[in-house]
């Protein structure tokens, strides 16, 4: 989740592109998310959720955003975005904190880089 966050703020801060906040962005939990929480089956969220990371982590792999430019390179990132806030907000019964710090980096129309959100331990 770190290594994500991470890159993408990289690479919209580089790109130089805005990214508004939408009305609604991926806010609201999915049906089976819900489910999970409903029914008290937090390692089951949990898992769901982790799914969704992995997937915008392949996403990236495959489009290569550093290689991009232009529109294309604001659709990929544009959509990215849309979904770390999704996912910030998803992630706020298990690591409230962590959300908050995602929330604060992806809340603004220019995303810029930021501490890692779990620094190495010495």
């Amino acid at each position: 989740l770190g290594n994500l966050i991470a890159r993408v703020a990289r690479l919209c801060e580089n790109s130089k592109f805005e990214f508004p906040k939408k009305e609604s962005p991926n806010l609201i939990r999915s049906g089976e998310l819900e489910k999970y929480l409903e029914t008290f089956q937090p390692n089951e969220a949990l898992a769901y959720l982790w799914a969704e990371i992995t997937v915008l982590d392949q996403y990236i792999n495959k489009e290569k955003p550093w290689e991009l430019k232009g529109n294309t390179l604001k659709e990929v990132l544009s959509w990215l975005v849309e979904e770390i806030r999704g996912i910030s907000f998803k992630l706020k019964p298990f690591l409230p904190e962590t959300a908050e710090k995602i929330e604060k980096q992806f809340d603004h129309s220019k995303i810029k880089s930021t501490d890692p959100l779990f620094p190495r331990l010495k």
